[in-house]
């Protein structure tokens, strides 16, 4: 359907693996009645040339897409990031925990598994938490990582929000995952204007991380893949 799956080719050039689109649906409860709130994103996995792994190969993941925006009942606008504070890679991984959350004994490999996780058909429910990788670590965070601004013209102002109390009584329901050919989603900037001139600076302007506030972990890349990390 949507995975392009490439032939081998000689000369060590790069080899396609897939190419897919995903919709990233929130469903959140308020006094006014449910709201659903998504975003589309693409993932293109091509095979290349590595001098650092014994395979002489490794896997280059590329993201196109944006935050989940939830324009709330009560005026505010709350974003499920691309990204994670623990976990910068976030959306490129996030589907197939959805849509194929355990491999075959005979998937050792990713491509395998990638094949069939984009046969899945219909959305599936994103869990809040799975195993970490070892078990012994207990679980991970699955949902995104949510955020909102006391000030929209000022980036300094982000805040955690807990998917428990977005605010003005509601939360987050459940979120599920679903291949499909849709448009990736756009039209992020154009609400966060300033968001292009921190590309490659942090929310409080700091070129590095040396903080632990939230306005120092998180920069661009968080809300749009176009503008970058």
């Amino acid at each position: 359907m949507l995975a392009m799956l490439g032939a081998l080719v000689l000369g060590g050039c790069d080899r396609p693996i897939a190419d897919y689109r995903y919709r990233m649906t929130i469903e959140v409860e308020t006094p006014q009645g449910p709201r659903s709130y998504s975003s589309v994103r693409e993932v293109t996995v091509t095979e290349v040339s590595s001098i650092n792994d014994s395979s002489g190969k490794t896997l280059k993941y590329h993201l196109r897409g944006e935050a989940v925006m939830l324009d709330l009942p009560d005026g505010q606008t709350v974003f499920a990031l691309l990204s994670r504070p623990d976990n910068a890679d976030y959306s490129i991984g996030i589907a197939g925990a959805a849509l194929l959350p355990e491999r075959k004994d005979d998937e050792l490999s990713y491509e395998p598994y990638l094949q069939r996780m984009l046969q899945v058909e219909g959305p599936r429910e994103l869990p809040r938490t799975g195993p970490a990788v070892p078990p012994a670590k207990g679980v991970k965070p699955l949902w995104p990582f949510f955020v909102r601004f006391r000030d929209t013209a000022d980036p300094k102002t982000v805040e955690e929000v807990n998917p428990d109390a977005l605010g003005g009584g509601a939360y987050v329901k459940r979120i599920t995952i679903a291949i499909t050919d849709d448009d990736v989603t756009e039209g992020i900037e154009k609400r966060l204007q300033w968001l292009a001139s921190y590309r490659g600076r942090k929310f409080d302007g700091q070129r590095f991380n040396n903080s632990t506030a939230l306005s120092n972990r998180l920069s661009a890349g968080s809300f749009s893949s176009e503008v970058g990390r």
